[in-house]
């Protein structure tokens, strides 16, 4: 090789060098980039991080594993996400039963519901009658509610409409629709033809749960008994209510009324004194907030990146429930989260 031969080589290898640590480089620092976390699709290694405390999500991190839902082990979760076989919009896990909100295509009539055991196998499969919004499942993991759009896209729409639908997770049985039950407000029936539910969440005591009942565009806290097929309307104001580990509060988003565009605060109102507390989490947040541990609270907002937020990436972030402590990020590219406990523990971790 002439000596003019080998410096042109050299010129092209370091021409390489410097292509291949931008890239990488860039990869890194864009969080819209592509995949900078491990992937691990092994179940033997997945059953091994559920016997830990951990926390059950949609996977938001741009890559193959995309929109699967994963597990990452509470003390770990800026390591490895580990991934199983199930796509979902929207997930929730207690108790070894979970259930997944599917869009399987952009044909109406393509929503499901699938229930899944503690091995992320689909054990029924629910057809949905628009598209997937919310869904969670009792602390005894006996039954599930999920809410969707019949109408409308958002909670934010003028023309909202919601159909929120209880099952058995055992058999995949309906139990009811909420706008079957009966709604009670200073000691009447209240029925309007405008009614929306959703935000279910479960209180440890069987048979009951809270939710948001919204008509004429006023949303109410509404408390329910599965048996009595019967609501209770309680707060005002209240939206996509989820219970504390020991049901004594509720963490809630807000509407803000002042805002030029809709908009929401969280809240914790405690279900004792009804006393309200603003968290100092200021950024708008249209999710139904769930509990990372009895201090805290988690929630999904979109990346901070526009490419990554046009693309659908979502963080989760935690805020303590105190008037104006300081948000904290707690998994990048997640979404949906349910916060597990070890089986042997208090399940009142949610």
């Amino acid at each position: 090789m002439t000596r003019l031969h080998a410096l042109f080589v050299l010129i092209c290898l370091a021409a390489i060098a410097l292509v291949v640590g931008y890239a990488w480089g860039t990869r890194r620092a864009d969080p819209g980039g592509a995949a900078v976390v491990s992937e691990i699709d092994d179940p033997v290694r997945l059953a091994s991080v559920q016997s830990r405390p951990h926390i059950v999500y949609v996977n938001k991190q741009r890559g193959s594993g995309f929109g699967r839902v994963a597990v990452s082990p509470l003390d770990a979760l800026d390591g490895p996400r580990y991934l199983t076989p199930l796509p979902c919009e929207r997930v929730y896990f207690a108790a070894g039963s979970g259930v997944c909100l599917t869009v399987e295509s952009t044909v109406v009539g393509s929503y499901y519901a699938y229930l899944f055991n503690d091995r992320f196998e689909a054990v029924h499969r629910i057809p949905l009658q628009g598209y997937p919004s919310r869904t969670q499942v009792s602390p005894d993991g006996r039954t599930a509610a999920f809410t969707v759009f019949v109408r409308g896209d958002s909670y934010a729409s003028g023309n909202l409409s919601t159909r929120t639908t209880l099952v058995e997770t055992a058999s995949g049985k309906k139990i009811a629709d909420l706008e079957e039950f009966d709604a009670i407000r200073y000691g009447g029936r209240f029925r309007q033809v405008d009614f929306n539910y959703w935000g279910v969440t479960f209180l440890h005591a069987p048979d009951l749960f809270y939710a948001t009942l919204q008509s004429g565009g006023r949303p109410w806290l509404v408390q329910g008994r599965i048996g009595q097929r019967e609501v209770r309307v309680l707060n005002e104001g209240v939206e996509c209510p989820s219970l504390s580990p020991d049901d004594s509060r509720i963490v809630f988003k807000s509407r803000d009324v002042a805002a030029a565009r809709p908009s929401w605060r969280l809240k914790v109102l405690s279900l004792g004194s009804r006393a309200e507390v603003i968290l100092g989490e200021t950024r708008s947040v249209d999710d139904q907030a769930t509990w990372l541990d009895p201090d805290r609270v988690l929630y999904a907002l979109l990346d901070e990146d526009s490419n990554a937020a046009a693309a659908g990436v979502t963080n989760l972030w935690s805020v303590a429930v105190d008037s104006g402590a300081t948000p904290t990020l707690i998994l990048k590219g997640a979404y949906s989260p349910a916060v597990v406990a070890r089986p042997s523990e208090d399940d009142g971790v949610q």
